[in-house]
Formats: C-alpha cells, structure tokens, sequence
C-alpha cells in the first residue's frame, strides 16, 4: 500500500474514513515479514547474486526501524525478527514462501550455491556440462536414496504421460507431447 494522500479518503468534516490502493498489502506471520527486494535490486536473481550486500541494506533499514520502533514507545518485534536477516538466506526462503513462482530459483540456489559454482554468462553447452557433471548426479543419489522418493517420481511420470495422452485427444494433436529426455 502506498500510503500518499491521494489514497486517503476523508468525509467532509476530514476525518479519514477510507484508504484505497491496498495492493502490496497482507498479513503474514512475523517471519515471512521481509525487507523488499528492491533495497538493492529489481528482481529476486540479483538480490540472490548480491545477497552479501542485501543483508548489508537490511542491516540499515533494521537499524531505522529499531530507531522508529525505539522513538514511538514500541516493542522491537520487527526489527528483532530481521535481525538473522543481516546474515543469513532468509529474505530468499521468505521470498520463495510468499511467492511460489521463485520458490523454484530459490530451492536451486540455496542447494546448489556453496556446491556448484555460479556460471552467470556461462554458454548452454557449459550450462548442460555442468547439469551433467554436478546437478544431475546428485539428484539421482537423492531420489535413489529413498524407495518412497522413487516411486514418487515414477508416479508423477505417469501422471504426467496420461496428461500428454489427454491433450492429445483434447487439441487433437497426431502424437503426444514427450517428457523431455532424461540425462542417463
């Protein structure tokens, strides 16, 4: 929410009687509460890449709200709860709770950050090189570690093959759709 005065609503004698614009408003639990992306980028990627000079932002904006929250008489609960922000991967776990479509960006970097190494500019054939030599085998140790995990995966595989077959039918396509091939 933005709160300018052209998103205030006031009755004639001015007392507030409404507010408009409540599109980045919510309630979440104090946890997922979280500084904004946009301290010191425009997209999760970046805040990602940069999340040493993230924290730092956050230790500044910390840093106000204790001071506000200190100023107005206020228990420190927000900046309490932003405290392990300066150090650790929260903003991203927060990030991928509150919205799912990064939840897939942030699984994979908080997985693989320390393990494999970045390749930003990296060509699609090193990018596939590196899928193969160092992602790829440690997701089959991980489904292959677990009998459940297996049949998970084999489940879902199915499911996914008769959906292929009942789009098929549905648009009337000639053949199905493939599931992409699988790295041996």
């Amino acid at each position: 929410m933005e709160m300018v005065i052209s998103n205030l609503l006031f009755d004639k004698d001015y007392n507030l009687v409404g507010i408009v614009d409540w599109e980045w408003s919510r309630v979440v639990p104090a946890q997922l509460m979280m500084p904004p992306i946009w301290l010191m980028a425009s997209n999760l990627e970046f805040v990602l890449l940069i999340q040493d000079s993230y924290n730092k932002q956050v230790r500044y904006l910390r840093a106000a709200v204790q001071e506000r929250e200190k100023a107005l008489g206020l228990l420190p609960r927000l900046s309490t709860e932003w405290e392990a922000l300066e150090t650790w991967c929260h903003p991203a776990v927060a990030l991928g709770l509150n919205y799912p479509e990064h939840a897939f960006l942030v699984y994979w970097d908080l997985v693989f950050r320390n393990v494999v190494p970045r390749t930003w500019g990296a060509t699609e054939e090193e990018d596939e090189q590196r899928d193969k030599n160092e992602v790829i085998p440690r997701i089959r140790a991980f489904m292959e570690a677990s009998e459940e995990r297996q049949a998970f995966l084999e489940r879902k595989i199915r499911e996914q093959l008769e959906f292929f077959e009942v789009e098929k039918e549905h648009y009337g396509f000639k053949v199905p759709r493939r599931i992409v091939k699988r790295h041996s």
